[in-house]
């Protein structure tokens, strides 16, 4: 008992075991949602594929198949119309041989004929009739006396007999009009429709009618058989057994419908309209009568016949019918052949997915992750993805939070001790390489009105400023050259910039930055910019010196105003109109205006924007003494011409002026203290002052950019902020001359440096101006120099020589 209990344990264990392999790999194969999906989209893909690839196939073939049984039907159809046509030529030919002989027109003119030259001229037609298998018989109808004339060895002559029965006197009587040189069918009756035979016809008349029209006739009587021996066998060289070649006249009778049944009627009447509507050769499937038959009719246009091919639609396609049965076993099997291979394929492909999903299991950690809803593999991994990108996001930023810190660490080490910083130390920490032709420049920008920022702003709104104005400035470096953008502290920020110390365009490529710098903060601040920058430097270790540099020229702010680009340019262009000092005339007499209590008279106005123009031509340092030695002589006048010394406190005044950050804010501080009213721009500049600057800042931009091709005043008045007619007129009312013809002047002057100091070619020569057309570039230069390019070249190389 025992025994059996544990035969039956064990057996029952072997049975779960054997039950559980498949459970254990259905439930591998369900969990795989990934690889279900490739598998159905990949068998679903190929299936498509195939089916309609096959589908295509097969209806390629049968068209094909189609056209080319439509073209051999045309060809056999066309030689079936050929000989019909070559036998009526030759007819043509007999009958119009035998018409004008003698013996034929004697039978068709003379009303009462002789009987023995009538005998002897029906006795010429025996002859004829048996050298041409053709013809059946030979009838002459006789218009003056109504007989008809012919040879039969069987009948007795009779004038009223036509030879044939009756049928063709018959036809002759019952039709309108008699074709001419044709074939004619003549049937047995109107109810029994089988031909006898085909007549053709030769007479005089034009009109077509024979009786009442007074013309005789000849006619050849044709057998019927020999067409139709010729129709049977070129049908009988087709490869179908059921196949018809049928004539249709142009009475619409079926010709060779030996039965006279009309089976072919509906079929007749649907040619006949095709044939009205479309013409020529056509091919078309008949589906009358509940069979399908491929249907191509030709016209014969000599006899107004038409020619038909009707074969039964099964055999035609029989071999397409097989294709397609074995194209269908072909399907199946390849099908099954794809749904093995995308199995397969699809394992293949999910081995990489597979694997990571082992190393998400392997991590306790990531195996953990929430997935939320019912997704798949890939499912899995967006959300460990995601999760540990995240992480990754997280530390990147406190990298680059530390990696920022430290970089501005470096870039301020090197604006305030550069020379104790070396070049490879430098290049290493700040990862620009160490090149050696590497360039430094220093581009800072002073935030405009800063003083009413600090008063504006809480000191939560000023960092957010400071900050997404760092980051600005960042972007816009970033995109144009390497550098690095710190907040130096206080009104102003400072880029550091890289480049190659071989690139000549590297003071254009600051000057545009700070210009989108400007625009772009006070786009989307209204906070202003003025920027200044240096002439770059190749050793790092002089960029503290550039660094004092920069801020020194950043004092100049003082004279070109607020949200200006202060360049070296400039500055040099300042020096060369560089004063000494003020004069003490113009001094002396506003003094004494004060001191008369006469501020507000043209005298003391002149005066005053006098000293004012003066002292914009001054270094800073001198500007700022001359301003301040001003107010107090102008501060002891007012209170000697008041009678009271604490009128106006010196030590505020100094404090207002050197609050102000341009000369034309001192202008409207010392009209104000000291009332005296001038024609005094609030931007910064006397009317004269303001002219001269703004001529040398368009001489400047002439000269920085006269390689440009699209210079011209409007972008020069884009660059200033100005207006083009206000900067034309300014220009012209100071140089007396338009800007456009100062432009020109500049390009000339360099094209005729270049064609004496290089052996660059007139095209390249050209291209370095800033001129395109070749054309407009001779006509310039020799408005300028009364010489073509080539002329000059060559007379300043024959000096040389």
């Amino acid at each position: 008992m025992e025994c059996v209990i544990i035969r039956d344990t064990l057996t029952s264990i072997s049975v779960w075991k054997r039950m559980k392999q498949p459970m254990k790999w259905l439930r591998m194969y369900t969990g795989k949602k990934y690889w279900f999906k490739m598998l159905i989209s990949i068998a679903l893909l190929s299936i498509v594929v195939v089916v309609l690839s096959s589908t295509a196939l097969f209806y390629k073939s049968r068209n094909t198949l189609l056209n080319m049984q439509h073209e051999s039907n045309r060809k056999m159809l066309e030689q079936v119309s050929y000989n019909v046509d070559f036998t009526d030529r030759m007819l043509t030919n007999l009958i119009t041989s035998t018409y004008f002989d003698a013996r034929t027109a004697y039978l068709l003119e003379t009303a009462q004929p002789e009987e023995f030259k009538l005998y002897a001229s029906i006795m010429s037609f025996e002859k004829l009739q048996s050298s041409v298998p053709l013809l059946q018989s030979i009838t002459v109808y006789n218009s003056r006396n109504g007989c008809y004339y012919y040879y039969s060895e069987a009948k007795v002559l009779n004038c009223r007999d036509d030879g044939v029965d009756g049928k063709l006197d018959r036809y002759l009587m019952g039709a309108d009009s008699v074709p001419k040189l044709q074939l004619v069918p003549i049937y047995y009756g109107e109810s029994d429709r089988r031909i006898s035979h085909f007549s053709f016809f030769m007479y005089s008349n034009a009109a077509g009618t024979l009786f009442g029209s007074g013309s005789s006739a000849l006619i050849f009587n044709i057998k019927p058989e020999w067409l139709f021996a010729n129709v049977s066998e070129i049908n009988r060289l087709t490869e179908y057994s059921d196949s018809h070649l049928l004539i249709i006249d142009g009475s619409g009778n079926i010709v060779n419908d030996l039965s006279g049944s009309g089976s072919w009627n509906r079929l007749r009447d649907r040619i006949e309209a095709r044939r009205q509507s479309d013409g020529g050769s056509r091919s078309f499937i008949d589906n009358s009568d509940g069979l399908s038959s491929l249907v191509t009719y030709v016209p014969s246009p000599n006899n107004d016949w038409t020619i038909v091919s009707v074969q039964p639609y099964d055999a035609v396609f029989q071999v397409i019918r097989e294709m397609k049965a074995f194209a269908m076993v072909a399907v199946a099997v390849v099908l099954l052949l794809t749904a093995a291979s995308s199995a397969l394929l699809a394992s293949r492909l999910y081995n990489p997915v597979s694997g990571i999903l082992r190393l998400i299991r392997k991590d306790p950690e990531l195996d953990g992750t929430p997935v939320s809803g019912n997704r798949d593999e890939f499912g899995v991994i967006s959300t460990v993805l995601e999760r540990t990108m995240s992480e990754m996001r997280s530390l990147k930023q406190k990298q680059d939070s530390q990696s920022g810190i430290l970089r501005g660490y470096y870039v301020r080490q090197l604006l305030l001790d550069s020379p104790h910083v070396s070049p490879l130390d430098a290049a290493d920490k700040l990862n620009v390489g160490a090149e050696r032709g590497l360039s430094y420049a220093i581009c800072m920008f002073k935030l405009d009105d800063y003083a009413d920022f600090l008063r504006d702003n809480s000191p939560e709104d000023r960092r957010l400023y400071t900050f997404s104005i760092g980051n600005i400035m960042q972007e816009i470096v970033s995109k144009s050259m390497s550098g690095d953008v710190i907040d130096a502290g206080g009104d102003h920020f400072v880029a550091l910039l890289y480049g190659d110390r071989a690139d000549d365009d590297l003071d254009a490529q600051i000057s545009r930055l700070s210009t989108d710098v400007q625009e772009t903060v006070m786009r989307y601040y209204k906070l202003s910019l003025t920027a200044v920058y240096g002439d770059p430097v190749s050793d790092c270790r002089q960029i503290s010196r550039l660094y004092k540099t920069v801020e020194d020229y950043a004092k100049y702010r003082f004279v070109y105003g607020k949200q200006s680009v202060i360049t070296p340019a400039l500055l040099r262009l300042s020096e060369e109109k560089e004063s000494d000092g003020v004069p003490p005339e113009p001094e002396k007499s506003w003094i004494a205006a004060i001191r008369a209590q006469d501020g507000n008279d043209g005298d003391s106005a002149r005066c005053l924007t006098e000293l004012f123009e003066y002292i914009a031509r001054c270094r800073y340092d001198q500007m700022i003494n001359a301003l301040l030695a001003l107010a107090a002589s102008a501060t002891h006048a007012k209170r000697s011409a008041s009678g009271d010394a604490d009128s106006t406190d010196l030590r505020s005044v100094y404090k207002l002026i050197l609050e102000k950050e341009t000369l034309g804010e001192v202008y409207e501080l010392f009209i104000s203290l000291f009332h005296t009213s001038a024609p005094y721009d609030s931007h910064g500049t006397t009317d004269g002052t303001k002219r001269q600057l703004l001529i040398g800042t368009i001489k400047h931009i002439v000269e920085a950019r006269y390689t440009d091709p699209s210079l011209c005043l409007q972008s020069i008045a884009d660059m200033v902020n100005l207006s083009s007619s206000y900067v034309g007129k300014q220009f012209r009312d100071e140089e007396a001359m338009s800007v456009a013809k100062y432009i020109t002047a500049v390009r000339m002057k360099h094209a005729a440096h270049l064609l004496e100091r290089t052996d660059s070619s007139i095209n390249t020569v050209m291209e370095k101006v800033g001129i395109v057309n070749q054309s407009y570039f001779f006509k310039l230069f020799k408005q300028q120099f009364s010489l073509t390019p080539n002329e000059y070249k060559m007379q300043y190389t024959g000096k040389n020589e």
